[in-house]
């Protein structure tokens, strides 16, 4: 299928059918930091911008000579910054991502290791930290100096993508492009799952919906995605459409997002949403059900509990393995007791058809050289 898409700028470039007793949470502030899908591998990309900025370092000689075995060429090394990030968080020995100094080698890789992640087209993906972003400016093999490749370190308002990129400047740089679907391609790896959708800020009231507990202390509840049973429901048509995919733990995920039920206070079925955590955490979310308004104990941000909780975020998760086996609400001991404490606010970032996000007027700045081209693919 053919499409254009524009480039700039490129260097070698519901209703809960079901819920579970609701175990009331009391706030309390994790120690440890939470693990993310993509969360390791931008931790290491932020640290190496941030040594590369305090030394004024300039060059990818480091990670010429790991992928090379020694010796420094003068190469391209977007996709070699890539790698070497992921070599940290132990991703290429366990073939998570490929030792690969060439952008067009990722997208080969994932293409022929389906197994190991998947390749979305630009326009039709909401990313997610730790996935890469790719720009190819032509289909020829041959063409790889025409390509480049980045981290995804957060997405924020309306869309806006903020990345990681070696190579850029002939350094490393912190980007940012007002809309995802400049892209031409997101790869997102297949990371361990029982990490999936997590991240951290150092601000986690920056979102645009603040959480009114009332006096209530934050819980969390769950529900059996197969409750879901209704052909003609919005719920029910996106998990036809992304299909019904669990990870190691049985939490329901879309495009590495955790599937739950919330009120329509924070969007509708479909909506990515990015919650923060007291401690900075982000739980990063896909509407997968709508909260019942009808019910005695429904809030504007969720469903009251008892003693004195509130149930702002129900995981939609997989009801043979959760229900009947005695499984415990998230943020107690026994599952993810980091995320025991309040959502102290939320934003919408995107949805799962791409809606959501904004036009744009192009992708910043990186060391070279391509200006604005229009290409078809």
């Amino acid at each position: 299928m053919m499409r254009l898409i524009k480039i700039a700028a490129i260097f070698a470039l519901s209703i809960p059918m079901l819920i579970s007793v609701a175990v009331p949470v009391m706030l309390g502030v994790s120690s440890s930091a939470a693990g993310g899908s993509g969360t390791a591998i931008v931790e290491v990309a932020k640290s190496e911008y941030d040594d590369y900025v305090a030394a004024d370092i300039h060059g990818g000689d480091k990670y010429r000579a790991w992928i090379n075995g020694g010796a420094a060429d003068g190469a391209p090394w977007c996709a070699t910054f890539v790698s070497w990030c992921a070599n940290e968080c132990g991703f290429i020995e366990s073939g998570i991502v490929p030792k690969n100094g060439a952008v067009l080698g990722f997208l080969d890789y994932y293409r022929s290791h389906p197994d190991m992640g998947a390749v979305f087209d630009g326009d039709a993906y909401s990313p997610v930290p730790g996935d890469f972003i790719v720009w190819q400016r032509s289909l020829d093999p041959d063409s790889i100096i025409e390509s480049h490749i980045g981290i995804v370190e957060r997405v924020g308002d309306e869309g806006r993508v903020y990345t990681i990129e070696g190579n850029s400047g002939n350094s490393i740089s912190k980007n940012s492009y007002a809309h995802a679907g400049l892209a031409s391609y997101y790869i997102h790896p297949a990371y361990p799952a029982t990490a999936a959708g997590a991240s951290h800020v150092d601000d986690p009231t920056c979102g645009d919906i603040a959480i009114d507990y009332g006096g209530r202390t934050n819980c969390y509840t769950y529900m059996g995605w197969q409750t879901i049973t209704s052909p003609s429901s919005n719920q029910y048509k996106l998990r036809e459409a992304a299909g019904m995919n669990f990870d190691d733990e049985g939490f329901g995920i879309i495009n590495g997002r955790y599937v739950i039920a919330c009120t329509t206070t924070f969007g509708g079925v479909g909506d990515y949403i990015d919650f923060y955590l007291q401690d900075g955490t982000i739980l990063a979310c896909v509407i997968g059900d709508i909260k019942s308004e009808s019910d005695a104990n429904w809030t504007r941000f969720g469903h009251t509990t008892p003693p004195n909780g509130l149930s702002v975020v129900e995981f939609v998760v997989d009801k043979t393995s959760w229900y009947g086996s005695g499984h415990a609400n998230p943020g107690t001991p026994s599952c993810h007791p980091e995320w025991k404490q309040q959502i102290v606010s939320a934003s919408k970032v995107g949805s799962f058809d791409g809606a959501s996000t904004t036009q744009v007027g192009g992708l910043a700045s990186c060391s070279a050289a391509i200006i604005r081209a229009t290409i078809a693919r």
